[in-house]
């Protein structure tokens, strides 16, 4: 499967040309021409246009959108589709041929009840010894109803998906997709004359045989032997560039295996690393909350060191207290025991003092009243 985009008027009308044979095609065997069938027909589209210009601009004027725009001087105007497979596979071509057009019209339309039908035209060529194939006209709307050529189709990567896609539908008829990526290409058909004319080998005209006879024989070899030939340079050559991409896929295989490996141990040191980096965080936290709460005990015990060093000053005030205490009372008892001793040996003196201790008294007690009565 192929695509290519069409950008402007004239492509569009060469591949017209092509598709429709209004031209000559030298590839193509005009013998059999009959075979050819238009799997999708142009004519059958509204306003049955004659060509593809015309259904292109019919197509457009169906649009809503396009009523009150213009498509952009850039735009992918159409998508020109090809399908084919290689001449030594037997199949059900007709069935293939059905399928041919159900993959299109599922693959390349988004709303065709909305917008109508993308696919325009299908043409089928069995008029090419040994290369069957078909030619889709498509116009690329989008679910919106604009052009669109990259909502289908947008490059290398997009070509591989679509590949994919028509693989995938043809494993029924047993075809097998061909190389990812392969660089395989069908040679110019212009190269290709230039190798058969070069060993292409001109009957000479037999004896009493009229010319119109000669010319006709010499066609139908030239015919057989271009056709016969074309396929066979060209298909060697494909095999040829098939073979060196398996082997050069094998060969990019290897290499990203070994790279997937490489990265596979790279990725797992990194993860040993990053393990090493989540241990030591996890590490420095719990260090971080145990001197947190080694600083709150060591400002805890140095409250209760402050504390205990308070009361120690209190208790030590007041056993100094007591201490004095203490000896004001051995004072007053020795003071006692004097008084005692005096009014037993002196018992004058010991009145005197008693009456100088009741003056005393007595004038603290006035003392006191008035200093009472005056607050």
């Amino acid at each position: 499967m192929d695509i290519k985009k069409i950008k402007d008027m004239r492509t569009m009308e060469m591949q017209y040309q092509h598709n429709f044979r209004t031209k000559d095609v030298p590839n193509a065997i005009p013998e059999l021409r009959d075979q050819n069938e238009e799997l999708v027909k142009l004519s059958d589209q509204p306003g049955a246009p004659e060509n593809y210009k015309e259904a292109f601009r019919q197509r457009i004027k169906q649009l809503d959108y396009y009523k009150n725009h213009k498509y952009r001087s850039d735009a992918v105007l159409a998508l020109e589709v090809l399908t084919t497979f290689t001449k030594d596979v037997s199949i059900d071509i007709e069935q293939w041929k059905k399928d041919n057009v159900q993959w299109l019209r599922s693959t390349f339309n988004q709303a065709p009840q909305k917008y109508g039908d993308n696919v325009l035209s299908v043409m089928y060529h069995g008029d090419e010894h040994g290369n069957v194939h078909c030619h889709a006209f498509i116009i690329p709307i989008n679910a919106e109803g604009r052009l669109n050529c990259h909502s289908y189709y947008g490059g290398r990567a997009s070509l591989s998906k679509l590949q994919d896609s028509y693989a995938k539908a043809m494993e029924t008829h047993g075809l097998e997709r061909g190389v990812k990526g392969s660089s395989a290409r069908h040679q110019d058909i212009k190269k290709f004359y230039t190798q058969l004319n070069q060993r292409i080998d001109i009957p000479r005209p037999r004896e009493k045989e009229s010319a119109a006879d000669y010319r006709r024989r010499v066609l139908k070899q030239l015919q057989e032997e271009r056709a016969a030939s074309f396929r066979e340079v060209d298909q060697k050559a494909r095999a040829l560039q098939q073979q060196a991409d398996k082997t050069l896929n094998q060969e990019r295989s290897a290499v990203m295996g070994a790279a997937k490996a490489e990265k596979k141990h790279l990725e797992a040191d990194l993860k040993g690393l990053r393990n090493d980096i989540t241990n030591a965080k996890k590490e420095r936290e719990t260090l971080t909350r145990e001197n947190q709460k080694l600083r709150k005990r060591l400002s805890k015990d140095k409250d209760q060191y402050n504390q205990m060093q308070m009361q120690a000053q209190k208790i030590l005030k007041s056993a100094e207290f007591v201490a004095d205490i203490k000896n004001k009372a051995e004072a007053y008892d020795r003071q006692q025991a004097a008084l005692a001793y005096a009014r037993q040996e002196q018992p004058e003196l010991a009145s005197r003092y008693d009456k100088a201790m009741e003056d005393i008294q007595k004038i603290f007690l006035h003392h006191a009243d008035r200093t009472e009565q005056s607050h």
